[in-house]
C-alpha cells in the first residue's frame, strides 16, 4: 500500500483486490450510523494490528456504544484480553489504541453467540465510548496477556455524527 501526497492510500499489486473487512450501514431506529469489522484474533498481536484499510469512524461522530460478537467460540493459551481502539488516518498517530474496547476478557467471547454490549461506564468499555472525535480514526486491535488460538468475532461501533 502507499499513500500518495494528498492522504490517499492506494493499494498496489495483489493488495489491489483485498476485501474489506469491515462496512458502514445505517442503524435502522434512530439517527444512528454502524462500523462492523471482522475481527479474526488469531490474525492479531502485541502491537495494534489494522482491521481494515478504508473503513473509519468519521471526525465528529459521538461513539455510543460498542458490541462485541463471538462468532465462533474464540479460545487462547492463556488469559488473552482484547483491545479495540483508533488511529489517525495517517495510520501511525495513536487516537486511543483501547478507546473503544479495553481488555475484554476471554470468558466474555468464550462461546458462539456470546454478545458484550459496551456503554459508558461497562466494564472493559473504551474511554472514547461516549465521547466526540475530533478526528478520523482507523480501527486498530491488539491482544494483552496471551495469544488467541481460534475464532471470530466481529466489532459493532454505533456513533452519530454531531
Amino acid at each position: 500500500m502507499w499513500t500518495n501526497s494528498d492522504g490517499l492510500r492506494i493499494n498496489i499489486g495483489v493488495e489491489e483486490a483485498t476485501l474489506n473487512k469491515a462496512g458502514e450501514y445505517p442503524d435502522t431506529i434512530g439517527n444512528t450510523r454502524i462500523v462492523e469489522v471482522k475481527v479474526t484474533p488469531t490474525g492479531l498481536a502485541l502491537t495494534p494490528t489494522l482491521l481494515d484499510n478504508f473503513v473509519s469512524i468519521p471526525k465528529g461522530a459521538r461513539i455510543e456504544r460498542v458490541v462485541v460478537v463471538a462468532n465462533t467460540a474464540v479460545t487462547s493459551g492463556g488469559a488473552a484480553v482484547l483491545n479495540v481502539g483508533l488511529r489517525a488516518l495517517d495510520a501511525t498517530t495513536a487516537i486511543d489504541e483501547d478507546g473503544l474496547v479495553a481488555a475484554l476478557a476471554l470468558a466474555s467471547i468464550n462461546a458462539a453467540g456470546k454478545t458484550v454490549d459496551l456503554v459508558v461506564g461497562s466494564t472493559s468499555a473504551g474511554a472514547l465510548i461516549g465521547t466526540t472525535l475530533s478526528q478520523a480514526g482507523l480501527l486498530y486491535a491488539d491482544y494483552d496477556t496471551a495469544a488467541y488460538t481460534a475464532g471470530d468475532i466481529s466489532v459493532r461501533v454505533h456513533f452519530r455524527i454531531l
